[in-house]
């Protein structure tokens, strides 16, 4: 339910549907869209909760300084 919450916000995102269009077209290289990563819109309501859900999930450990960024990275961009 979360991520088609963010799916929604995506659609909203004028600058996020500018780079999907030149992806499409392939004009750029810059970017790439993969099926296993959520696009967070800019949006200042979903941020925080993604930070929330990611921090207060149940197998969190905090082994380094950079553990909860790369955790992120790998779906979200």
């Amino acid at each position: 339910m979360f991520l088609q919450k963010i799916r929604e916000f995506q659609k909203c995102d004028n600058d996020l549907e500018a780079k999907r269009k030149l992806v499409g077209s392939e004009q750029t290289n810059e970017f790439n869209i993969s099926d296993d990563e959520n696009c967070v819109p800019n949006d200042t309501s979903l941020k925080p909760n993604i930070i929330h859900k990611a921090h207060n999930n149940t197998y969190v450990m905090h082994p380094g300084d950079n553990k909860m960024y790369n955790d992120l990275r790998l779906f979200y961009w």
